[in-house]
């Protein structure tokens, strides 16, 4: 579909024959043949198809020499479990869902595990999507008389990990969402890699205002960062966070343990059509 430069197609085709019966050119540099594409100094034209049609994905594999068998680098099929701890509608669940998606589209087995998914208010995909939701914990409690959300929350998420560890075989990935606590358990499966993904430090969100808040963080704190540094890849949503984890986590960036940027993606089929919206 894209013109090569002629050079470099000589030069291709010069290395591949033996060096007694490449052609010399004594007098200057070779002339290009009129047969093979050419790049105008002004725009580049696509290059016409031939009368004999497009190439078969054969030919294209012989002609790129098979890059991914003989290099090692063919995508083998996964298995992908999410763990996440509330499926609902919101930024964090609307990046996982476009993952375990995408995940799925590329050919690998994804399974999703949370502690609440509302069939009701949920995003479509986790519904008719391609990859199944299951969920463990739902009748944990949340709150206690609405106090103690994060020791609720850690608590569910770990009875999910506990399931996933006894019922199901392991996972080649583990893709932990927001609760890093998780992770050390997750570890006990030695044959799984463990990406957490930190949309912001929850100690930064936590509110410490008083002493007994103080008190009742410190220790909530800590696990948090302790449990985060275990992840074998983390990852943020920017390079402000990226930034700010380096501030939050002092004790995780003075080992050297730095997060990859993985911006959240945009679903561009919604803007194929035009729409008209009040």
């Amino acid at each position: 579909l894209f013109p090569w430069p002629a050079g470099l197609l000589l030069r291709r085709q010069s290395s591949a024959l033996p060096s007694a019966d490449r052609p010399q050119h004594p007098t200057g540099p070779p002339q290009l043949d009129p047969s093979l594409p050419t790049i105008s100094s002004a725009r580049p034209r696509p290059a016409l198809p031939s009368p004999a049609g497009p190439p078969s994905l054969e030919a294209m594999a012989a002609a790129a020499g098979v890059a991914g068998e003989s290099s090692g680098t063919k995508t083998r099929k996964l298995k992908v479990a999410v763990i996440h701890p509330d499926l609902g509608i919101g930024g964090a669940e609307r990046l996982i869902v476009d993952a375990a998606c995408q995940l799925a589209a590329h050919g690998h087995d994804v399974h999703v595990f949370t502690s609440h998914h509302d069939r009701n208010r949920c995003f479509e995909e986790t519904v008719s999507g391609p990859f199944p939701v299951t969920v463990y914990g739902d009748f944990l409690p949340r709150h206690v008389f609405y106090r103690f959300h994060a020791v609720c929350a850690y608590l569910r998420c770990i009875f999910v990990a506990l399931c996933v560890l006894l019922w199901w075989p392991s996972f080649d990935v583990i893709l932990v969402d927001q609760v890093s606590v998780v992770i050390p358990l997750l570890k006990l499966k030695a044959s799984s890699k463990t990406i957490f993904y930190c949309h912001f430090p929850d100690m930064l969100l936590a509110q410490h205002t008083t002493l007994l808040r103080r008190l009742y963080r410190k220790p909530i704190d800590m696990i948090e960062e302790a449990t985060t540094g275990m992840a074998d890849l983390i990852l943020v949503n920017s390079k402000f966070t990226e930034a700010t984890f380096a501030r939050t986590f002092c004790g995780l960036h003075a080992r050297g343990i730095e997060p990859g940027v993985l911006y959240p993606a945009v679903s561009v089929e919604q803007f194929h059509e035009p729409h008209d919206y009040k």
